[in-house]
């Protein structure tokens, strides 16, 4: 009998008991497919999140690391707020840092508002190893307006259309839902910063709607391409993306 893939999920998370019990439940549906475990980088907040993580380890293998350090965690999601982008670079970080020395055979960033679709994880593992991809990511929708999968065009990020469809390699993936191999994990030269627009990156689609202009997304997916792995985007496959609880 073959044994199910081991995946370990790393999961950044500040009071998100809104959506919470949601993402379990989409964890717990992958589980006929895959092995999971769960590894949160926690900032300590004033609702429910650490009650219900408790309550789900009787579901789940999980590990917590207690983030202390950082300047803005929330701030409404401000995305023009490049200390809060700074923030959040380090707790993906300290994610992989604890990934790279925890068995697994893959590694999952997943954000707390992302919730897989049924047999999403293991489509992202066959695409992984059909395609030969060091990393993949499925469609995830931000402010429901474009997703970050995308290729670089005269130095200005392009995302892929709406309606693309099928597999394809890209320049940048998105931080909220990416399968990587373990050895992405183990290689420090690979790690998450603050990508800057108008420096690091051209306008891209999207920044008239949130003001967005910096993306840790961007940076690890710099960093990654200067060693040569290869990533990619399923675009038959979505993950569902809340954002805010006004949405839920």
């Amino acid at each position: 009998m073959n044994q199910k893939p081991k995946v370990l999920v790393g999961c950044p998370i500040f009071e998100r008991d809104w959506i919470l019990p949601r993402w379990f439940d989409a964890l717990e549906a992958q589980k006929k497919d895959v092995d999971l475990s769960v590894l949160f980088c926690l900032t300590r907040g004033k609702d429910r999140t650490e009650d219900l993580i408790a309550q789900a380890s009787g579901r789940f293998s999980i590990d917590i690391y207690e983030f202390t350090g950082g300047g803005i965690e929330d701030h409404s999601r401000d995305w023009t707020d490049t200390e809060r982008v700074a923030t959040i670079a380090a707790k993906r970080n300290k994610l992989l840092e604890m990934a790279s020395k925890m068995e697994a055979d893959h590694f999952l960033m997943l954000d707390s508002d992302v919730l897989p679709s049924p047999g999403g994880i293991m489509t992202l593992i066959e695409t992984l190893k059909y395609e030969s991809f060091d990393a993949v990511c499925p469609r995830v929708w931000v402010w429901n307006s474009f997703y970050v999968a995308a290729r670089y065009e005269k130095g200005r990020v392009a995302f892929l259309p709406r309606r693309e469809s099928g597999i394809h390699k890209v320049d940048v993936v998105t931080s909220s839902a990416c399968l990587m191999v373990k050895r992405l994990t183990e290689d420090n030269a690979v790690r998450y910063g603050v990508a800057v627009r108008g420096t690091d990156f051209g306008w891209a689609p999207g920044h008239e709607v949130n003001g967005w202009n910096a993306s840790e997304c961007i940076y690890w997916s710099k960093q990654a391409q200067a060693k040569a792995y290869r990533l990619g985007v399923n675009c038959n496959l979505t993950f569902e993306h809340r954002m805010s609880k006004e949405k839920v």
